[in-house]
């Protein structure tokens, strides 16, 4: 599954939810460096994780780099 915020500030709000929930996620961004997007690539299509959480602008700019994503979940309207 990926979820789709639509701003940065969103996105960070969301990343600490997660975390302080202790959920298991991989993370995508506009400022991410290659390395998260790689492990992300890595994680959703062996089933290792269960979500990808990443901004709009993310999504609109590389969304066929993530493979294995099904459904996607937008929070917000588009900005």
């Amino acid at each position: 599954m990926g979820v789709v915020v639509p701003h940065y500030f969103d996105y960070v709000r969301a990343r600490n939810l997660l975390d302080g929930l202790g959920l298991d996620y991989a993370q995508c961004s506009e400022y991410a460096d290659g390395r998260d997007v790689s492990l992300a690539r890595q994680l959703l299509p062996e089933a290792r994780t269960p979500m990808v959480l990443m901004t709009e602008r993310f999504y609109a700019l590389r969304r066929d780099s993530i493979p294995g994503v099904r459904h996607w979940v937008f929070l917000g309207i588009p900005g």
